[in-house]
Formats: structure tokens, C-alpha cells, sequence
């Protein structure tokens, strides 16, 4: 298991997410786990938890920002500075379930199922970042048909950044990465994670047997579609020799 120091002194971190504090052999734990969404669920809205680092001045780190920082390649490090969860387990920290992306990427590839009902039409509708993507009888067959149309939106926006192609950028730029089973067990649960790779297949091949034109005007390129998903451009801050507080 390789260890490695991240950007606090005397902070290490394991490629498997785990962290410990002023010693690399140990002990090994994950980190304080936080509700950083409090009001969020308050309205409803998922818990979303971290683990997070406290430094004995009580100042906070999230550990998956730690271990991103010590592991993962930065293909883009003016405009990639998000740390996604691939699978959209937050609590899963391990280095192969995390990638660097930006704000835009990071909400184009949310676990939202994006189908609503329209009471008008009496139908479910398919919507992308506020762009109709078709009216269906079945839930189901709107939420397959947003699902795929997130995948070919996030490689085509991961792409406009990149440069210089490399492994991690071939990988990253899937919507469902390249995530290993975690050791000794099945991977840690998380309500509403919807990144599963039998569903986007599934996904991939309905929207095969949709008409022509709904195919074109759905799942394809939209010029107009990826503008409306692309929200203003990040303004980045001067460089910093540390990576910035979570």
C-alpha cells in the first residue's frame, strides 16, 4: 500500500483513501465524518458527508481534496480545481474513484435523475440543465435518455480542456471513469448514487432504438444544449503553493 505525504507537514495518506496524522505507519483512519449540506436536507435535498481533517488549530481539510492532491494527475491545473467522486460516493476517498475536473463538469455529472413531470402533456420529460431533451410515457425511458446524454456532455466538455492526451485523461473523461470493487467487500452504500455502468449501457442502447430525428436533436451534439449546460467561466484566484482549504 503506498503512503505518501500530502501538502500539510506531517499529514500522510494511503492510495485507499485512509489518512494519519503525524506518523506514516499508522494509525490509519478516514477522517471526521461531516454533513456539509445541513441546509440542503432540510429542504429535502440528499446528505451529502465527507470526511474531513482537523488540524490541532481546528482548521479543516476534506480528505478526498488530501489524497487528489498527493495521487491523482492534474491534466488541467488552471481550470481543473474540483476533486470529483466518480462514483459518486462521497465517503469512497480511494485515489481511483477521484479525478480533477471544474465546477461545470462537476454538475453536468451530478446524480440527479433529471426526469420531471409535465402536467400539461401528461408525460414524463427528459432535462439537461434546463434543455428539453423529449416527452415519454415511462420515467424510466426519460431518465435512460438524460443519462446518456450527460456521458457524451461531460467527454465533450472534459476534452475542450485537455491538450495533451494521457491514460488519465482517456479514463477521466468517461462520465463512469475507471473505478477498481473496493477490497474485502462490495463498495461503501451512498443513497441516490446513480453512476452505475449496466445502467448507462442500458442507457446507451435505448437511445439506439429511438427515431432518427429524436436521436439527432436528443443525444447529439446540440450546440445550443452545451451552451445553456456551460455556466459562466471559473474565475480562478492567484496560484497557491498549498492546495485551498476544503
Amino acid at each position: 500500500m503506498e503512503v505518501r505525504e500530502s501538502f500539510l507537514e506531517h499529514v500522510y495518506v494511503r492510495e485507499d483513501g485512509l489518512m494519519s496524522a503525524g506518523s506514516p505507519y499508522g494509525p490509519w483512519g478516514p477522517g471526521f465524518k461531516q454533513l456539509m449540506n445541513y441546509k440542503g436536507t432540510l429542504k429535502g435535498h440528499t446528505p451529502a458527508y465527507y470526511f474531513r481533517y482537523f488540524t490541532p488549530e481546528k482548521k479543516g481539510f476534506l480528505v478526498h481534496r488530501l489524497v487528489a492532491v498527493a495521487f491523482c494527475e492534474n491534466p488541467n491545473r488552471s481550470a481543473f480545481n474540483v476533486v470529483d467522486h466518480i462514483n459518486s460516493n462521497s465517503l469512497d476517498n480511494r485515489k481511483c474513484n477521484l479525478r480533477w475536473v471544474n465546477t461545470r463538469l462537476n454538475r453536468i455529472a451530478n446524480r440527479a435523475r433529471n426526469t420531471y413531470w409535465h402536467k400539461s402533456k401528461k408525460k414524463w420529460e427528459a432535462r439537461v440543465c434546463r434543455h428539453c431533451l423529449g416527452y415519454f410515457s415511462v420515467e424510466r425511458e426519460a431518465w435512460l435518455v438524460a443519462q446518456a446524454h450527460k456521458s457524451e456532455l461531460f467527454t465533450k466538455v472534459y476534452r475542450s480542456f485537455i491538450s495533451n492526451e494521457t491514460e488519465t485523461t482517456r479514463a477521466c473523461e468517461n462520465i463512469l471513469g475507471r473505478v477498481l470493487p473496493t477490497p474485502g467487500g462490495p463498495p461503501l452504500s451512498h443513497s441516490g448514487n446513480r453512476r452505475s455502468g449496466v445502467q448507462l449501457t442500458e442507457a446507451l442502447h435505448f437511445h439506439h432504438k429511438l427515431p432518427t430525428t429524436l436521436q439527432t436533436g436528443v443525444l447529439h451534439s446540440n450546440p445550443r444544449a452545451a451552451e445553456k449546460c456551460q455556466p459562466d467561466p471559473i474565475k480562478l484566484g492567484p496560484k497557491r503553493k498549498e492546495c485551498p482549504v476544503g
